[in-house]
């Protein structure tokens, strides 16, 4: 084994969280949270193309409580309209100067246009999220939401607390939504509610969704036996900024050195009567106890690129085997 590379002998628990993120972070490059603004107004009359609206009454009394058939209605139904703004209304949003209003008509600022529920999509990497949330800005004309109903909807499920207006000339920001138990990976769906009571009627939002997702551990096999049959390596948490990864070895020799072998790539090379699946970027010494088991983790480094994978290996120092050497089966980890 090179020792030029390796991180030195130690005990699993002498080698902590500042000593893997030193050496990971050699994979350092871009953020790993993921961020996707969607907003009203995406042409500059007009159609939006972006965004569909579910024409809903006028006026007082506003519509019982949304079931699932008014969401999936919203998807399918026309796309909204972005009409001149009237003169009293907010000319622009602090956080999006971007954004524009939309309503259900194209001349919503000079008729009384529908009530309207809006929607928007938009992607989020995977193949699972670790943690969301979502910052939005909105401006509406008459109100926000209704009594019998919020005014922000994410895939579906309303978000306590997002009623607000009238005020056309006001913009409510809500910031750090836990949407979290609310997105999956792939398609989603954002929902804005605008009541028009009476007069003229439309809404202008900005959402920025922020999002990590959940790393993904992969067996890739390769053991190699010794005395106590074939050493087992698992990986565990998530290589997220911050978040605790751990790797476990099992059923190896007790009371041996071993090293851990971390790549930043698979070279599945002949070694010691086995297979080296990592490249040697890092090894880290370390003993097995009493059991045969020994483990390694800390909290990972800010800055790994997303979808970068790395490879772990264990070799344990076992006369059982073929050249003096045992191994466990690799693992990859990718982060998110």
């Amino acid at each position: 084994m090179d020792s030029s590379r390796a991180c030195g002998g130690a005990s699993a628990r002498s080698v902590g969280a500042v000593a893997l993120a030193a050496c990971l972070m050699c994979a350092a490059g871009a953020a790993q949270t993921v961020s996707v603004t969607v907003r009203s107004g995406n042409a500059p009359t007009g159609i939006d193309p972006d965004v569909r609206v579910l024409a809903l009454p006028l006026g007082l009394p506003p519509p019982p409580p949304f079931g699932p058939e008014q969401f999936i209605d919203a998807q399918a139904a026309p796309n909204a309209y972005v009409p001149v703004p009237h003169s009293a209304w907010k000319q622009g949003l602090s956080t999006d100067p971007v954004a524009r209003w939309v309503a259900v008509t194209p001349d919503a600022a000079s008729v009384e246009p529908p009530s309207g529920l809006y929607v928007i999509e938009f992607d989020l990497p995977g193949p699972l999220i670790a943690s969301a949330s979502m910052d939005i800005a909105v401006a509406v004309d008459n109100t926000l939401g209704s009594s019998n109903n919020e005014g922000i909807y994410v895939n579906g499920v309303a978000l306590a607390g997002t009623k607000a207006g009238p005020g056309v000339d006001k913009e409510v920001d809500y910031i750090g939504l836990d949407i979290t138990n609310l997105v999956h990976a792939g398609g989603n769906q954002l929902y804005v509610y605008n009541q028009n009571e009476q007069g003229p009627g439309g809404v202008m939002f900005s959402a920025t969704i922020t999002a990590t997702p959940l790393i993904t551990w992969t067996d890739l096999g390769q053991a190699l036996a010794g005395s106590a049959g074939s050493p087992e390596l698992t990986g565990t948490g998530n290589m997220v900024a911050g978040a605790l990864a751990q790797l476990g070895l099992t059923s190896a020799k007790p009371f041996s050195p071993s090293w851990l072998v971390i790549g930043y790539s698979a070279i599945d090379a002949p070694f010691k009567g086995g297979v080296m699946v990592p490249e040697v970027n890092l090894a880290f010494g370390l003993t097995t106890d009493f059991f045969g088991d020994s483990s390694f983790g800390g909290l990972w480094p800010a800055g790994v690129p997303s979808g970068f994978t790395t490879y772990f290996q264990w070799w344990i120092q076992d006369a059982a085997g073929p050249k003096g050497f045992a191994a466990s089966n690799a693992v990859a980890g990718t982060a998110p």
